[in-house]
């Protein structure tokens, strides 16, 4: 049985797994990542570790053809998204995500095509985890200047 719990959002293709927290006094364990569930069933070849200082500019950045997904162990980020795929049901669509390390951690799934910004939230630096589909190429990433939603 599997302990997954898969959300649906407002953009086509966005999921998010809740991570499940094994913690007592010695402190926490949390699997992230199974090749086995669902949301991570286009496989990933490459894994990301990056930090986000405090009031940095952020960009849009956009994987036109690989899957990425997303883990905040530290900190908390506030995370943009925008549809750029035209023949997506929800193309234009733009949401606002916060994401953090607390207790309720989840992972999110973005689909190729939709363009994703993180701001950090709070005064320490915010680390977020990236997996990144098997046909990444560091080429095919796109960048664009950031606005926020409206």
């Amino acid at each position: 049985m599997r302990d997954a719990i898969l959300v649906e959002v407002k953009i086509e293709g966005i999921a998010f797994h809740q991570i499940r927290t094994f913690s007592d006094n010695r402190g926490f364990f949390r699997e992230v990542a199974r090749m086995d569930l669902p949301l991570f069933e286009e496989g990933f070849a490459r894994k990301f570790h990056a930090s986000l200082a405090l009031g940095k500019a952020p960009l849009w950045m956009c994987h036109p053809t690989e899957t990425a997904w997303f883990y905040v162990p530290t900190g908390a980020v506030s995370l943009q998204l925008r549809d750029l795929r035209e023949k997506s049901s929800t193309f234009g669509v733009q949401i606002q995500y916060e994401l953090s390390g607390a207790e309720q951690a989840s992972v999110i799934k973005i689909p190729a095509g939709v363009a994703y910004s993180f701001e950090a939230l709070n005064a320490s630096c915010a680390e977020i985890i990236q997996l990144v589909g098997a046909n990444y190429s560091h080429k095919n990433l796109k960048y664009f200047p950031f606005e926020k939603s409206h």
